[in-house]
């Protein structure tokens, strides 16, 4: 995260920000804005990450990244999520992952940019 970026950080587990330690000078909305450098979204129900997904994939276009996190099998705690099924929503709207990882000891991450040859075009 860069000094100054805006990111929405939404469904947040309670101790999110003691996961990302000092980030400078980023400003933090707990709310979807209409433009942002960057989204972490915290998905439990596959339905949520479904109802909300072209928001907030029109919010860091073109050239923002979005972060979908989901509970990791490994957790013991019930999700409908895995990264097949986050790759079967975002691959459709012209999204692309870039990055797997562990965000802590019950939750995954995976990147998610927008494909180089959508960016170019106007927003829809």
């Amino acid at each position: 995260m860069k000094d100054d970026a805006l990111w929405c950080i939404l469904e947040r587990p309670p101790h999110y920000f003691e996961i990302l330690g000092d980030v400078g000078d980023v400003v933090f909305s707990e709310t979807l804005l209409e433009q942002a450098h960057g989204v972490h979204f915290f998905a439990v129900r596959r339905q949520d990450l479904q109802e909300r997904i072209e928001e907030m994939a029109q919010a860091i276009f073109p050239d923002g990244m979005l972060w979908l996190s989901w509970y990791k099998k490994s957790s013991k705690k019930w999700t409908d999520i895995d990264e097949d099924l986050i790759r079967s929503v975002i691959f459709p709207l012209g999204l692309v992952d870039v990055k797997v990882c562990a965000v802590d000891a019950d939750w995954s991450g995976l990147k998610v940019v927008w494909r180089k040859e959508r960016r170019n075009l106007n927003r829809s």
